[in-house]
């Protein structure tokens, strides 16, 4: 593959919830900051690739066969590479983004409310309209766990991030 990809920073040594409050903040300020410099990174090498992301809806289906088709190349491995986990949190922000244009009640949210929350201290999109108040979604999450499962010999879920974001959307859209 090309150099036109650059692999995030994510600018932390351990897991976030494992990080002091203070710490962990400063991250997220760091990836807020960095979230549309990421997402031109990401549509960058997708035009390098042969395809456009200014499709939104289509574009999520070309970004699921190019996450996997990454995760692939590697072959079978118990932890997928640096460069998967930065596509993980490149794609996780451009459908996040998608989410937030879309649905004016939608925001990124330094997630504290629960220590236990497996998304304790992590980005996260809030703003819902659903009965429990600290509802979230972490697409980056969610990925990063599709990526170790497809790494280590895992099947391809099908329409897997169209069916994220219509989920997200729909949770939302009860607002109107």
């Amino acid at each position: 593959m090309s150099n036109a990809y650059v692999i995030f920073d994510p600018k932390v040594d351990r897991p976030l919830h494992e990080m002091p409050r203070k710490d962990a903040k400063a991250a997220y300020n760091w990836f807020i900051a960095q979230k549309d410099e990421r997402v031109e990174v990401l549509k960058r090498y997708a035009h390098e690739l042969g395809f456009s992301l200014d499709d939104e809806f289509n574009a999520i289906e070309q970004l699921h066969d190019l996450l996997v088709a990454e995760i692939h190349k590697d072959g079978v491995r118990d932890v997928p590479t640096p460069r998967v986990f930065s596509l993980c949190n490149d794609i996780a922000i451009f459908i996040s983004e998608m989410l937030i244009r879309n649905e004016s009640s939608l925001q990124w949210t330094f997630y504290i409310a629960n220590k236990n929350d497996l998304s304790y201290h992590r980005p996260v999109i809030t703003g819902f309209n659903v009965k429990n108040k600290f509802y979230s979604v972490d697409i980056d999450y969610v990925l990063c766990q599709y990526a170790h499962r497809l790494s280590q010999g895992g099947s391809k879920e099908e329409g897997l991030l169209r069916r994220i974001y219509e989920s997200a959307i729909s949770k939302a859209d009860r607002a109107k």
